[in-house]
């Protein structure tokens, strides 16, 4: 298969999928199942149930890859941060040097490019785990959707919802970019705990205990790299709130 075959060189990362079925002249494309490895090419990143996407077939002999619409059904995502790096910046960064660099190669061939004009994701599971504060975030119910992936510049728009740790509902609009990780966001938060923040405030807040229930109107603006960092405003409201020191 092309993608298998020259996954390292489309993703810099290795790729596998099973039953593809391509319907080659009207550039349609199935699977059953796909699984993304990091970058050591052994450790799962991502892998899904099922994939759809039309693809101009005939594009990919021009070293084009423009992907008209692609579905990912029941996608699980595990995602690591140690300090500022992520377990995807190698692939950002061959995604960088491939397609949107505008360095000269070293060779004659012209380099890849890819276009994406619609992305949807239903059923997704996704787990975030900061390693230097061991705070584990779980995602599920994930649904997303997007008219167009922008690579470079702009940012993206994305439509999305998806069950915080199993409790809270979060429902908005994502504006990510995928150049510089900034991101603005616009949604409703419902049934939030406040204790799955108590990581991120005792490094700088002395307190033993941190218990309530957060809903909110929310707006966000800020850099994945800074979480901390963020701006954030708008309406909320708290039930049963405890908040105690060390001392009582």
């Amino acid at each position: 298969y092309v993608i298998e075959e020259y996954d390292k060189e489309l993703t810099g990362r290795r790729i596998e999928l099973s039953d593809l079925r391509i319907k080659l002249f009207e550039g349609r494309i199935t699977a059953d199942s796909m699984r993304l490895y990091e970058g050591n090419d052994s450790t799962l990143f991502v892998d899904l149930d099922h994939l759809e996407s039309d693809i101009a077939i005939g594009e990919v002999l021009n070293r084009h890859i423009d992907i008209r619409r692609i579905a990912l059904v029941a996608p699980r995502a595990r995602i690591t941060q140690h300090g500022e790096e992520f377990n995807f910046d190698d692939m950002m960064r061959h995604i960088d040097t491939t397609y949107l660099s505008t360095d000269t190669p070293d060779n004659d061939s012209a380099p890849w490019q890819v276009s994406i004009k619609s992305i949807t994701i239903e059923d997704g599971v996704a787990s975030y785990l900061d390693q230097e504060l061991d705070q584990r975030w779980e995602v599920d119910s994930l649904r997303l959707h997007t008219d167009s992936l922008v690579l470079s510049g702009a940012p993206t728009h994305i439509d999305l919802g998806m069950l915080i740790n199993s409790q809270a509902r979060l429902d908005g609009a994502l504006e990510f970019n995928l150049d510089n990780l900034d991101f603005d966001f616009a949604g409703k938060l419902d049934k939030f705990s406040l204790g799955d923040l108590y990581n991120y405030i005792v490094p700088t807040v002395n307190i033993q205990q941190l218990y309530g229930t957060l809903a909110t109107t929310i707006e966000l603006h800020g850099n994945l790299n800074n979480i901390l960092g963020m701006d954030v405003s708008g309406e909320m409201s708290v039930d049963n709130l405890l908040l105690t020191a060390y001392n009582g």
